[in-house]
């Protein structure tokens, strides 16, 4: 089976991502190892890392730029050039945004390899399949027991 890039390819300021930032957060989705690979050989540099990090820490957390802002005492605007890549933060600054994403601030500089990402996708991937069969078991069972 040949791997392909998803439908919703797109480019983006903070490195040529391959994939919505959401589809990152929301591994329910089917997990694409080839987007995953893409996005590692283009994610280069401290500054496009640490904005991808933001970014999908932000989501997982389900804020807007302005929610952490506030929540980490700073601008919105500054944190919003923090996440496109354009400006990087002090030490103190970095502290302060880990502490509002909830995360040790090591952590927003961590790139997982394709294989990580592969394996966390199977995880899902498996975990949403024994959802799903258990679901239609289920509803079976319910649906015969309704006819009778």
């Amino acid at each position: 089976m040949a791997l392909k890039l998803h439908e919703n390819t797109k480019h983006d300021p903070i490195g040529k991502l391959y994939l919505p930032i959401e589809e990152y957060v929301n591994r329910h989705k089917q997990f694409n190892i080839a987007c995953e690979v893409k996005l590692a050989e283009q994610i280069k540099g401290i500054k496009a890392v640490l904005a991808l990090n933001l970014k999908i820490n932000r989501l997982k957390l389900g804020l807007t730029q302005e929610k952490l802002s506030e929540k980490a005492n700073i601008s919105t605007h500054y944190f919003a050039m923090v996440e496109l890549a354009k400006k990087f933060p002090s030490a103190g600054m970095l502290e302060r945004i880990a502490a509002a994403l909830e995360i040790e601030p090591h952590e927003l500089f961590y790139m997982p390899s394709a294989a990580e990402n592969a394996l966390i996708g199977l995880k899902v991937t498996v975990a949403a399949d024994i959802e799903r069969i258990i679901g239609e078991a289920v509803e079976k069972v319910l649906t015969a027991k309704c006819k009778d």
